[in-house]
Order: structure tokens, then sequence, then C-alpha cells
């Protein structure tokens, strides 16, 4: 029994392949993971190269268009919407938030409910 773990490790190393084998006595056709010594055998017994579907680093890989600039479906405001920290108010401008805002103690815009707002008494 082989186990998803060293299938992992194991196909990217091209030591597994995945063969397209058609029906054989007891299988029913389809894909198989075997290893490369039997992929090799089975070049060896029947003369032609092993039907390999998908083999790491080989072949040419599907090519993704890549996508130019994509317009965003979801409706947005213009201006990014914010809270403010102190008081949760929620404001869809920048000139609400501002208008919000009063002078502290340092000159520096502040939330009015801000404990910040006044000066620590001296001890």
């Amino acid at each position: 029994m082989v186990k998803l773990d060293e299938i992992a490790w194991r196909f990217p190393t091209a030591d597994i392949v995945a063969l397209r084998l058609p029906a054989i006595t007891g299988t029913k056709a389809g894909v198989y993971l075997c290893s490369a010594k039997s992929a090799a055998m089975y070049t060896e017994l029947t003369g032609e190269p092993a039907p390999v579907v998908f083999q790491p680093g080989s072949g040419q890989r599907r090519l993704q268009k890549i996508p130019g600039r994509v317009e965003c479906r979801n409706i947005q405001p213009t201006f990014p919407s914010g809270s403010c920290g102190v008081c949760k108010l929620r404001f869809f401008t920048e000139d609400e938030f501002a208008a919000h805002q009063v002078e502290g103690f340092d000159g520096r815009p502040i939330c009015p409910e801000s404990p910040a707002r006044y000066r620590l008494a001296p001890r």
C-alpha cells in the first residue's frame, strides 16, 4: 500500500509517473501511478514508449491568460469608511471624521470623548 505522503514527494521527482494503461487481465483501463522503473520495464517489454499522461517538468504547460485590470463588482464608497477608535461612531468621508475631532491639549486632533483630550493632573 502506498501512502499519500510517499506520492507527494515521489511524484515531483519523477520517481512515480502517471501511465494511461489499457485494460489488462483483472484490471480496468485507466490512469495508474507506477514507479519509474515499471515505466522503463514497460518500454523494454513492449518496444514502445510508456504512455505517460503527465510527468512533472516535461511538456508544455497550459498557458494562462494574464488578466488585465478588473473592475470591482462590489459597490464601494468613494472614501474609505472608518470609525472613531474611542466612541465607535462610523464616518463615510474624511470631512465627516475631521468635523468630529476637536483640538487636544497638545494641538493634535482628537475625539471629544477621549480621556487623552486633557492634560494629566500634576502629581
